[in-house]
């Protein structure tokens, strides 16, 4: 085998029920390149060791590590970047998880295509379809770019809308930030990260299947997810400011003073100490913004018989959310 152009990097725990979708879809990619196949199993308990060890002997592309202790359980965020992509050694990274898979042999070849002619592209994708729990075949309703070409500032204001087996980008990982791995949700941190480094391209067609409801991300509950969310808009902002760029580390800020401001009501002590743990930025930044919307919340009480309450409460909302977004970007307004 030559060097690969391509890594493929794979993380699964407990897929049996879909590992073998998947290896069959990466495997039976037809390319006029060289893969190899990354695979990180995370102490799997249900046979989906067994299947891929099955799939190792008869395929030498793919490269497997099977760990003996559950590394999430232990804390360990950011399986894939630190399993996974130090083993790279393509020239590009594809990914799919153990419970998604590819549904189009001529996936990797049509990207690489396009990221081989187009070199101030970091990153391109396409959009999937969903398989829902009552195993319901859904068109995507997820991957709605604002275009098909995208700039760093399109992609953060419009989120995390790209499914993770639809990407393959340049392997940018040397200087990848430690800080980002701590993030709950890692595959956006990645792909702000890659977005700093290139443009990113939305290709016409749909080539994966992505499992919506079985991962460990679409199981959590609402508030959960929310609050994960935020925290990684937290780290995220805090990245890009600390790179001097405020324009993008203002919209994370503000989406993150805009669900402080909207769940105020139902954010706990134990939310604050999650949404500080592990990061560099100030804890007491966030306490000061719940007192300040707890003040707000009664100043908006007293007003419920006033005939201005409505245009009082926007009003007053404006200024509050001005200067909590100013003191995140480290400006003192009284």
């Amino acid at each position: 085998m030559h060097e690969p152009l391509v890594s493929i990097s794979c993380i699964t725990f407990n897929h049996s029920l879909y590992i073998r979708n998947c290896l069959d879809g990466l495997i039976n990619q037809r390319t006029n390149f060289d893969f190899e196949i990354l695979i990180h199993d995370d102490a799997s308990n249900d046979g989906t060791r067994e299947i891929i060890e099955e799939y190792s002997l008869r395929h030498p592309n793919i490269k497997a590590i099977c760990q003996s202790e559950n590394q999430y359980s232990k804390g360990v965020r950011g399986i894939m970047a630190r399993f996974n992509f130090p083993r790279a050694r393509g020239k590009y990274i594809a990914l799919c998880e153990g419970d998604d898979y590819w549904t189009d042999p001529y996936k990797l070849q049509k990207q690489v295509d396009f990221m081989e002619a187009n070199p101030d592209y970091s990153l391109c994708f396409h959009s999937v379809s969903v398989l829902m729990p009552d195993n319901e075949l859904k068109d995507d309703f997820i991957t709605k770019p604002p275009s098909a070409d995208m700039d760093i500032i399109e992609v953060a204001k419009h989120g995390n809308f790209i499914h993770t087996p639809s990407v393959l980008f340049r392997r940018f990982m040397d200087d990848f930030p430690d800080n980002l791995l701590q993030a709950p949700v890692g595959d956006f941190c990645l792909q702000m990260f890659l977005a700093e480094r290139g443009k990113f391209k939305m290709l016409p067609d749909n080539m994966a299947v992505y499992r919506f409801g079985v991962g460990e991300w679409s199981s959590k509950e609402s508030h959960t997810r929310l609050l994960r969310t935020a925290k990684t808009h937290l780290i995220i902002g805090s990245y890009f400011e600390s790179r001097s760029n405020l324009p993008v580390a203002s919209i994370f800020f503000d989406r993150v003073v805009r669900f402080l401001t909207l769940h105020a009501a139902a954010i706990t002590s134990d939310d604050l100490a999650f949404l500080t743990k592990d990061c560099a930025y100030v804890p007491q930044l966030l306490s000061h913004v719940v007192r300040q919307m707890d003040k707000t919340n009664a100043r908006i009480e007293s007003l419920k018989n006033d005939q201005m309450h409505k245009a009082t409460t926007v009003a007053l909302s404006r200024v509050i959310l001005h200067r909590i977004k100013n003191k995140l970007l480290g400006r003192n307004i009284k």
